[in-house]
């Protein structure tokens, strides 16, 4: 099994970063991919704040993308939000509040994924 590990550090571009890490993935030829996401919570940029005055942009798109990678491409998608509930985003989800728990959580949402697939097939 490979995994890819992707990080958008400099700004809250989410629906950028999945976009990019979905299709990053996609090249690969594993038969099983999972896309584990990482998030602070929300999708805010400063620049598009100050531009455009709401988050209403940034939160529209990474819906968007959530939902076209969810039905477009073979790719599970689930989330880790980082001290934050982010299941208003990503309805498979679990909130890490201490980074001694991150592994754990990681292995419980591989886990879950490996029994679907044992389930379907």
């Amino acid at each position: 099994m490979r995994y890819v590990v992707a990080f958008i550090l400099k700004e809250n571009i989410d629906g950028e970063a999945l976009e990019w890490a979905a299709g990053r993935l996609l090249q690969h030829s594993e038969r099983r991919k999972i896309l584990i996401v990482r998030s602070e919570g929300a999708p805010v940029d400063p620049a598009t704040l100050k531009r455009n005055d709401t988050k209403v942009i940034l939160d529209r798109h990474l819906h968007e993308v959530i939902a076209h990678v969810g039905s477009k491409s073979s790719i599970p998608l689930c989330a880790i939000g980082n001290q934050h509930d982010v299941s208003a985003h990503y309805p498979i989800s679990r909130r890490v509040d201490r980074a001694e728990d991150l592994v754990d959580v990681v292995v419980d949402l591989l886990d879950q994924f490996q029994q679907s697939g044992r389930q379907k097939g």
